[in-house]
């Protein structure tokens, strides 16, 4: 079940990831 996560999870886990890396810059 874990290859048929829903890709609103994934796209927000990335989104956060970008904010941060973005204000830690």
């Amino acid at each position: 079940w874990l290859h048929r996560l829903p890709p609103t999870k994934t796209i927000n886990k990335l989104r956060i990831n970008l904010t941060f890396r973005t204000i830690v810059r």
